[in-house]
């Protein structure tokens, strides 16, 4: 649930930097200069928090830099947790469905559990290097798209050392 509320106050925050930047009114110097912003996806319906574009979150194991200018690789933390899952199903003769051609979907029961141990982290991401200058491994991370929305210095703190690249005092 903390987890959650996190995100929400980020979304906020977030949306309310990228609405100051839009409404600032810059004015460039050089007329084919462009402000360049992230731009993200944040889609209405359901939680509202997760991005069309993908994301991810965890505390990050491994920064793997692609090239110069290129996306970096976020790789995260193992997070072994244990699951109980059905090792063994049993068809009923129940139906529960018709399909198109006619023929019948029955339900089907679980016969025998098993815990299993399963890696629940969150697959490696690339990010834009603009906004992991200094950022390194052991720190907790927000990703949206190909943006690190925010970065925590150690996973539970409460306010983020980093806001889409910007380190905060």
């Amino acid at each position: 649930m903390r987890i959650a509320w996190r995100r929400l106050e980020l979304v906020v925050v977030l949306e309310g930097v990228l609405a100051g930047i839009v409404a600032a009114g810059i004015t460039l110097d050089d007329r084919s200069a462009q402000l360049d912003y992230p731009r993200h996806n944040m889609p209405f319906g359901g939680d509202g928090l997760r991005s069309t574009g993908g994301g991810a979150s965890g505390v990050i194991s491994r920064l793997r830099p692609a090239g110069k200018g290129k996306n970096v690789t976020v790789e995260f933390k193992k997070q072994m947790v244990r699951q109980v899952q059905c090792a063994e199903t049993r068809e009923t003769r129940h139906a529960i469905q018709v399909r198109s051609d006619g023929s019948l979907i029955y339900a089907v029961t679980c016969v025998r559990n098993e815990t299993v141990i399963v890696n629940t982290a969150d697959e490696p991401h690339a990010v834009n290097p603009r906004y992991l200058e200094g950022v390194r491994p052991g720190m907790y991370i927000e990703i949206v798209e190909d943006v690190a929305t925010a970065v925590w210095a150690k996973p539970g703190t409460a306010i983020p050392a980093m806001v889409l690249g910007v380190a905060l005092k």
